[in-house]
């Protein structure tokens, strides 16, 4: 749901079997920087909660409120500060806002509650979309391979699957690390790389490089080189300087067979990395 803000202010929002536990997001326009925004969480519905934040901000315009019906019985209080607690995570990894949200807690919630809120949120960003409100250009396309990743994944052989594994360790050059995310193994790599190779990344993105196999750009010189051809969205990417970006929206088995490419392109030898996944 979207509402203005005053509706708020003035308790002139009525939504016949409302369930009292929701997530709600403030907006308010800055012509001076980035707009602002504030998610926050309810285990009372619309009253009084998204009032007390006016000093956040003094000139918030629009509510959203991520909620479902009383007779879907998955909203709780622990799922609610679940969705909180990704929500704010979306909105600071995009970096497109300045978020007034200081702190957020993950509840630890069943798994398939998890699963049910992963869904939640997906078609929550989509639907944010559509009313609206963009808080991440990428989030649906890093959490969800688009067709022509998933369609690439199938092409490229892998000797080893690591598809729904999670990360556990991984080695460079003598050093082990414990990242807490395959997009953190790669984000670490593609710069340890780029402390020592520069000129040959650089190279890389300018031709717009792929993978053996790949249709799609793996390392490029600007974002524009990342959107879907499908959608015309800009899949998830991270840079490394102003002129250097790469691929981040992809499965494991792409991710580590990405790592290797780059490594052999940079005249690494094979025993320099090593990476292990827990089953």
């Amino acid at each position: 749901y979207k509402f203005p803000y005053d509706m708020l202010k003035n308790n002139k929002i009525e939504i016949n079997d409302l369930n009292d536990f929701v997530c709600y997001i403030l907006f308010g326009r800055n012509s001076k920087g980035k707009d602002y925004i504030y998610v926050g969480k309810s285990t009372n519905g619309l009253k009084n909660r998204q009032l007390a934040h006016e000093d956040k901000y003094d000139n918030w315009e629009d509510c959203y409120i991520l909620t479902n019906y009383i007779d879907r019985s998955y909203f709780n209080d622990g799922t609610i500060q679940y969705i909180e607690d990704k929500i704010r995570k979306i909105i600071d990894d995009a970096d497109m806002f300045i978020n007034t949200t200081k702190n957020t807690n993950k509840n630890t919630i069943g798994l398939s509650d998890e699963e049910d809120c992963n869904d939640y949120i997906d078609e929550a960003c989509k639907m944010l979309r559509v009313l609206g409100l963009n808080i991440s250009d990428t989030y649906v396309e890093s959490k969800m391979l688009d067709e022509e990743t998933e369609n690439e994944s199938l092409r490229i052989s892998n000797s080893e699957d690591y598809i729904n594994k999670n990360i556990y360790r991984f080695g460079f050059k003598g050093k082990v690390y414990y990242p807490s995310s395959p997009k953190e193994l790669l984000d670490k790599m593609m710069s340890l790389i780029y402390e020592e190779n520069k000129d040959k990344i650089q190279l890389l993105a300018n031709k717009d490089y792929k993978i053996p196999g790949a249709r799609v750009t793996y390392i490029g010189n600007n974002r524009e080189k990342f959107a879907s051809k499908k959608t015309g969205l800009i899949k998830s990417n991270s840079k490394l300087d102003d002129k250097v970006y790469y691929l981040t929206c992809l499965n494991n088995n792409l991710l580590v067979q990405f790592i290797k490419c780059v490594l052999k392109e940079c005249d690494y030898n094979e025993e320099d990395f090593f990476v292990e996944f827990d089953n």
